[in-house]
């Protein structure tokens, strides 16, 4: 298992893009979470295999390609174990 985190920069919050990103990992199998920053970017943190979550980032990129302007993507080993994928308050 592999964990990625991405932070999202662009037009994300208020155009229901965590409730997407949300829906979308669980259709995919997916662990982990995502939230909205106080600067305006989102950050999600995602885990499951890697050929899995490079999928799925495709697919969220094609889903809100006119929103993102720009990810960040880093890859780490998991130091926690989720048990779903939320939305983080």
């Amino acid at each position: 298992m592999r964990e990625m985190r991405v932070i999202f920069k662009g037009y994300v919050q208020g155009v229901c893009f965590r409730a997407n990103t949300r829906s979308l990992a669980l259709k995919y199998g997916l662990k982990g979470w995502v939230a909205n920053l106080v600067d305006g970017n989102v950050e999600m943190l995602a885990q499951g295999e890697k050929e899995t979550l490079d999928f799925f980032l495709i697919d969220l990129k094609k889903i809100f390609s006119t929103n993102i302007r720009e990810t960040k993507v880093s890859w780490q080993n998991p130091m926690r174990v989720y048990e779903d994928f939320f939305i983080k308050a």
